[in-house]
This record gives structure tokens, sequence and C-alpha cells, in this order.
């Protein structure tokens, strides 16, 4: 029996560190990867991370002076880049997002069984790390999707809005002067559908968070009244951060649902230096 224990005991932990193991090589994954794989997108041509912002202001700015809805090649590489980018980015950031809730299961169950009190915290110390890593892991999926849904929009924030480069400058002042005045050309009828589509992508999956985070939340709250007492700190104590964390997110939500509804008075908000 004490060899079988002290077996399960070695099989637990090798799990645990297992799962510590893979999350951070998909961390360092999630920071490396992206920019190297966007490189062989298709479509993005010979576009790089450390051009990205160089190649994007002529782009731009040409776009804008041809007044076609279709960007042209420049532009179009620099987009296809940086949806690869976000592409990438989202798929490993949910793996990492996977692993590090496979990770907080096996340690709530390690926590549970735990009897001396020194282990109980130091296993609580890494759920602590765990729910952490796995709430920016969270984030960052649903900021890629947004951006992978549409680059156009995303990429359009390295253009800077302070002046600094007179080219860009003037193209800004142009298409913030017709968004005041209401007019629509091909060009600007593009980029408030852009910018729509984007904001309603995060409608969409900060909507989604919103509602998993409740449900989960809502039935871990449930279980508290059936469990043992170190067990019910625990449900309360993540249900209470699962409800918060779906009422930041639902904040969210309803933030862009109000772009969606108008993203041209937005779009001019960004352009004039209020953000995206």
């Amino acid at each position: 029996m004490a060899t079988t224990a002290a077996s399960s005991t070695w099989d637990r932990r090798r799990r645990t560190s297992i799962l510590v193991l893979t999350a951070g090589v998909l961390g360092v994954a999630v920071a490396a990867l992206p920019a190297k794989i966007a490189q062989l997108w298709p479509g993005s041509g010979t576009t790089t991370y450390a051009s990205l912002a160089g190649r994007l202001r002529p782009a731009f700015v040409d776009y804008w002076a041809a007044g076609q809805r279709k960007p042209g090649s420049a532009l179009t590489q620099v987009v296809a880049y940086w949806q690869g980018f976000h592409v990438v980015k989202a798929v490993a950031a949910a793996l990492l997002l996977a692993v590090l809730a496979a990770l907080l299961l096996d340690l709530w169950g390690r926590w549970i069984g735990a009897g001396r009190s020194g282990r109980r915290r130091a296993l609580g110390a890494l759920g602590v790390l765990g729910a952490l890593a796995s709430l920016v892991a969270l984030l960052m999926v649903v900021a890629n999707i947004q951006g992978a849904v549409a680059p156009l929009s995303s990429v359009v924030s390295f253009l800077p809005t302070d002046g600094s480069d007179p080219a860009v400058a003037a193209t800004i002042g142009e298409i913030s002067a017709e968004l005041r005045s209401g007019s629509t050309t091909s060009v600007l009828d593009a980029l408030v559908s852009d910018f729509r589509v984007y904001h309603a992508a995060m409608v969409v999956s900060a909507g989604l968070t919103t509602v998993l985070l409740l449900a989960g939340g809502i039935t871990l709250w449930r279980r508290r009244s059936r469990s043992q007492h170190n067990e019910r700190r625990l449900y309360v104590t993540t249900a209470t951060i699962m409800l918060a964390l779906a009422l930041a997110f639902g904040v969210v939500a309803a933030a862009n649902l109000s772009t969606v509804i108008d993203p041209a008075s937005a779009l001019l908000a960004f352009f004039e230096g209020g953000g995206a």
C-alpha cells in the first residue's frame, strides 16, 4: 500500500511538472513564433515585424490617394502579414490556455488532497500564478482573434497620429474631414466597414467569454454547499473571481457594441488620437 501511494504521489508530481514545462514552452512560443511564422503567411511578401510600421505608412497613404476600395499590393502584403501574426498568436495562446486550464485542475485536486499546510501553501501559490497566466492567455486569445478577423483596422494602429509623418498626417487629416462631414468614398466606406467588423469580433469573443465565465462561476458557487470546508473556500474564491471577470468582459463587449452601432464616430476618435 505504501509503495502504491508513493507511486501515485510521484505520478501526480510528474504530471504537474510536465504541465508546467509545457506551459513554459508554449509561453515562449506565444512570444517568439508569431513574428517569424507570419513571414511565411500567404500574400505577406517580404514583410517582417521590424519593417511593418515603415511599410505601412507609405502603403496606407497610397491606398487613400488611389481611392480604390481594394488595397494596393503594398498594403495588402502588410495586412496579410499582420493577419498571419494574429492567427498564429491566437492559436498558440489558445493552446497555452488549454494547458494552463489542465494545470489548474491538476493543482485543484492536489490542493484538496494535500495534508500538510506547507504543501498546501506551495500548491496554492502555484495555482495563483497559473490563474494569472491563464487570464493573460485568455486576453491574448480574445485580442488576437479580433486582429485576425479585421487585420486592416488592427494594423492601422501602427500609424503615427502625432503628426510626426507629414504624409500620414495629411492623409489622416483628409480622412477625419471626410468623417466629420459625413461624406463617403470607396476607401472611407472600406475603412469604416472594417472598423465595424473589428469591434464586432470583440463583441462576439468577449460576449462568449462572458457567458462561459458566468456559467462556470454560477456552477462552482452552487457546488460550494456540497463540499468540505477547505474545498468550499476554493469553490467560493474561484466562483467569485470568475463572476468578476464575467462582469469585466461584459463591460468590454458592451463598449465595443457601441462602436459597432456607430463605427464612423469611433474611427474619427481613433484618427484624432482617441485610440481604437
